[in-house]
């Protein structure tokens, strides 16, 4: 009788292999008869050991599941794999502590596969630990940032915390990853429903601002919300910036399906205008001109938007029209304020053949009927405003006499009286240097010409500060050396018409701040509007930034936004400010990106190579045609630029007389040269996330040379500008 030989080693590792094809097609009795038989000759198998173990735990034997694993762990401690299966047997055995232990080692093992770190999250979370939950699920994040449930369960740990805002936005991007992820968009409705809710019952400014931080990057909303009455609140009251709430509030506007519909009419006959009977279908028309969420947003901001310019620039011409041919009774409060838009965006919308000659005659006709004192329909007066501000028509001033609807009179206030208003203040604004310099004077021309921006309303719900206070929320990790005074004296160098200015006086309530600028009609509309709204902790005055080495007065803030890049030598102008700032005080700094301002390079370069000069005119030819090869050239961040809509700003855009851009290594090596130490970025909270995510070992986020890194790879990181605060030396 013969005996059979034992099976070969060659042979068990061909039936290991069986078994794992069985094991992942889901056979799973299959692969466990063999890894059984497998370990029967060799008990430390520690691959039929693990597996074994995962099927157990796949056909819910945890308890089953739990010794085969540890045994192939004590075996083999190296496996990633089998400490992850280990926390999930753990985890679904209630044994959170231990199952977070072998996640984390799993991730250590393995920190490359986003999986480790998002169960890792799960467990850390489950455990209450929220900040290591945090970590674990943004690091999960940076490796897969397409993964809809690992965004989802963020947005749940964050709501859960209490960050509702960073919630909507975690739960939107899941939405973008996986449009069927009804679990996330349901969520949105449950966060906004409880912000709403804190806001009708008393919340106050706390509740007012979380709504808006929450919505002002809103793209998906729940169709049971409603959001159209705490918008239109928002935007009157103000309780945030309303710039910041045009977004969602254009997102609201197109579940409007009359507005929608005209707004792709609008676009698909363009550069046609249609007649009212083309652009609405049967009763469209009311539903878009009745709409008092549009009507509120275009009195309270620009609307930044191809689609919904479209849309406008069409309705104008048919108030003009209409105008002329003395309908004065249909949709007057909506023409009023969509002269109020036009307005504000400085008359940026395309001139079609012929409507130049028609606008001109009414505006004529306007005239005579002043000179002449006759009767004048209030449709004319909203018609002309959409084409030209009024203060530019020959005896307008009358109109202020008269009694209007409350529509056409906000508008002659904001088109008549206010800049009556700026005329008079330019005589009281001091100056403080003279203006020299060559591109100091073309700069102040073009801001003269243009007053940078154009804006309506200041939100009243933040809550006075102190610096200290402020820059210590901003930045809690790092070391930021306190100034220790209650009353700090403040420098805005650079107001323009003075909108973060404004803002910067409520938020220091009790500091005393100077704010300059080269453009004296910017100074005037900033103190008319500091007048408007009552601040008083506030002076004006006309300066260069580079006379004021020359001043006597030294400061414990300086803030400069916007501004340097536009100096003839961007370094010499912040050594001058530096100057004037305290040993220990702080500075909050903002010059453009390099890397970010490729498109805009690229747009400057299409303008100048077409010869299109900064007169209105141009500026609005321009646009046309950025707008019509956007998709070519690769300029759809210019297109979509907030600037890109006013020819004040799409003047400041592309056409400046001076413009200069930057690195982080030359910010680098100025901060280092100058005895300044790097605070950090104003950024929002997911850039921050995802750059902690990258570079977890900077901790405080202040390796300007890992930043740099960062934005090499992310280039549109910095898309605004670098946004940043130092602080002085003590020496």
């Amino acid at each position: 009788m013969t005996s059979t030989p034992p099976p070969s080693a060659s042979a068990d590792a061909e039936l290991f292999r069986t078994a794992t094809r069985h094991h992942q097609s889901g056979r799973l009795a299959e692969a466990e008869a063999i890894y059984r038989s497998l370990l029967a000759r060799e008990p430390s198998h520690v691959g039929c050991l693990h597996l074994l173990g995962l099927v157990a735990h796949q056909t819910g034997r945890n308890e089953e599941a739990a010794p085969l694993l540890s045994r192939a762990l004590s075996l083999d401690g190296a496996t990633p794999d089998c400490h992850y299966h280990m926390g999930m047997v753990q985890s679904a055995l209630g044994h959170l502590d231990v199952a977070a232990t072998h996640f984390a080692k799993a991730a250590e093992l393995r920190p490359d596969t986003a999986e480790m770190h998002r169960q890792l999250g799960a467990a850390l979370q489950r455990l209450h630990r929220p900040d290591a939950a945090l970590a674990s699920y943004r690091r999960a994040l940076a490796l897969q940032p397409d993964a809809a449930q690992i965004h989802y369960e963020l947005a749940n740990l964050l709501a859960e915390l209490g960050y509702l805002h960073e919630a909507i936005g975690e739960y939107q991007q899941a939405l973008r990853c996986d449009p069927t992820l009804a679990d996330a968009s349901r969520n949105i409705g449950y966060v906004l429903d409880h912000i709403i809710a804190a806001v009708r019952a008393g919340g106050g400014a706390a509740a007012k601002t979380m709504f808006v931080l929450t919505v002002e990057d809103l793209t998906v909303i729940p169709d049971e919300i409603d959001l159209r009455s705490p918008l239109i609140d928002a935007l009157t009251e103000p309780w945030g910036r309303p710039a910041r709430l045009v977004g969602v509030a254009k997102a609201v506007l197109r579940k409007n399906p009359a507005i929608l519909g005209a707004i792709k009419r609008a676009r698909q006959s363009w550069p046609r205008r249609l007649a009212a009977t083309q652009l609405f279908a049967d009763t469209d028309r009311a539903a878009v001109t009745d709409d008092a969420l549009l009507c509120c947003v275009l009195a309270a901001s620009r609307v930044a938007d191809i689609g919904f310019e479209r849309l406008l620039t069409n309705l104008r011409s048919i108030f003009l029209d209409a105008a002329a041919a003395g309908d004065d009774a249909d949709s007057l409060a909506f023409a009023a304020a969509l002269a109020q838009q036009c307005y504000l965006n400085d008359y940026v919308y395309d001139l079609a053949d012929g409507e130049p000659a028609r606008a001109d005659a009414l505006r004529d006709r306007l005239a005579a009927a002043l000179r002449a004192d006759a009767p004048i329909p209030a449709s004319w007066i909203v018609a002309v405003a959409s084409y030209f501000p009024l203060r530019s028509v020959a005896g307008a001033e009358k109109l202020l006499a008269r009694s209007w609807p409350a529509p056409v009179a906000a508008v002659l206030d904001q088109q008549i009286a206010q800049p009556a208003e700026e005329m008079r203040l330019r005589e009281t604004i001091p100056r403080l240097t003279p203006i020299e310099d060559r591109v100091s004077l073309d700069v102040q021309r073009q801001y003269a010409e243009n007053p940078y921006p154009n804006w309506v309303r200041l939100p009243r719900t933040e809550q006075p500060t102190t610096l200290d206070e402020y820059l210590g929320a901003l930045f809690p990790p790092r070391p930021f050396r306190a100034l220790g005074k209650t009353a700090a004296d403040i420098l805005i160098a650079g107001c323009g018409t003075g909108q973060h200015a404004l803002g910067a006086a409520n938020r220091f309530a009790a500091s005393r701040l100077l704010a300059i600028d080269l453009s004296l009609p910017s100074l005037a509309f900033a103190k008319r509007k500091a007048r408007e709204f009552g601040v008083g902790n506030i002076e004006f005055a006309q300066a260069d930034i580079l006379g004021l080495g020359a001043l006597e007065r030294r400061f414990d803030s300086i803030e400069s936004t916007g501004v340097l890049h536009h100096l003839a030598d961007p370094w010499a102008g912040w050594a001058v400010l530096l100057s004037r700032l305290e040993p220990g005080g702080v500075m909050r700094i903002g010059l453009y990106s390099a890397f970010a301002r490729e498109d805009i390079a690229r747009g400057r370069q299409i303008v100048a190579e077409r010869g299109y000069q900064a007169s209105a005119d141009d500026i609005r030819r321009a646009r046309q045609e950025l707008i019509a090869v956007a998709n070519e050239q690769k300029l759809l961040f210019v297109r979509d630029s907030w600037d890109f809509f006013s020819i004040s700003e799409c003047r400041d855009l592309l056409f400046h007389v001076q413009e200069h851009q930057t690195t982080l290594p030359q910010i680098k090596a100025f901060l280092a040269a100058h005895d300044l130490h790097f605070l950090g970025f104003e950024l929002d909270h997911p850039l921050l996330h995802a750059y902690a995510a990258r570079f977890p070992a900077d901790n405080t986020c202040t390796d300007l040379d890992r930043w740099h890194q960062f934005e090499t790879e992310h280039p549109r990181t910095f898309a605004g500008m670098y946004h940043f605060w130092v602080q002085k030396g003590n020496g």
